[in-house]
């Protein structure tokens, strides 16, 4: 992973730590236990280095696919529709309080890398993957179907359409869409 000890993003992350109850996985990295927020089955959580804190007022629907990677946060009354996929590629991902996934979004906090006679296979030995974050802010939301790349702060009150592909940050109160992301209106 990037050394983000100087970005933002890691006093943001160290803030909900302190207030947000801390999931608990196996040794396997499963989902055992919690006295986080609601999560409707079926629900895959996969565990990591980091963990993972849920606010006891957010809600993931069923089918949705959550993996803490380097860590993972879901402030207050942050809702994950289903279908989702948050965290894909290990990295940090943040949703600050109000944020909203709509179904089929995928936020991706990380990648594996090619490379000349480097095999890119998540299963295969001596893969490479650049770890990232995904930081979406307070009240943003990804429509149905949108995609975030790693690296990419959605910032306060931003929306992104559906069906758009997100490879830089969109600033606050702005609507982005299209495939590559751009801006195509304001938030009023």
């Amino acid at each position: 992973m990037s050394d983000l000890s100087a970005h933002p993003i890691t006093r943001v992350f160290n803030e909900y730590c302190r207030r947000c109850p801390k999931a608990l996985f196996d040794d396997d990295g499963c989902l055992i236990g919690t006295s986080v927020g609601t999560i409707y089955n079926p629900t895959i959580v996969l565990g990591g280095a980091q963990g993972m804190w849920m606010a006891v007022t957010a809600r993931i629907d069923s089918f949705v696919k959550l993996e803490s990677g380097e860590g993972l946060v879901l402030g207050e009354h942050v809702h994950v529709a289903s279908f989702c996929h948050i965290g894909i590629g290990g990295g940090l991902t943040i949703l600050e309080d109000g944020t909203s996934t709509a179904s089929g979004s995928k936020l991706i906090s990380g990648s594996n890398v090619p490379g000349l006679d480097v095999p890119c296979s998540a299963v295969a030995p001596g893969n490479k993957i650049a770890k990232s974050f995904v930081w979406m802010k307070r009240n943003a939301v990804t429509f149905a179907n949108a995609v975030v790349l790693p690296g990419v702060t959605i910032g306060e009150n931003a929306v992104v359409a559906a069906g758009a592909v997100v490879r830089c940050d969109v600033p606050a109160f702005e609507v982005w869409g299209g495939v590559p992301a751009r801006k195509i209106g304001e938030v009023t």
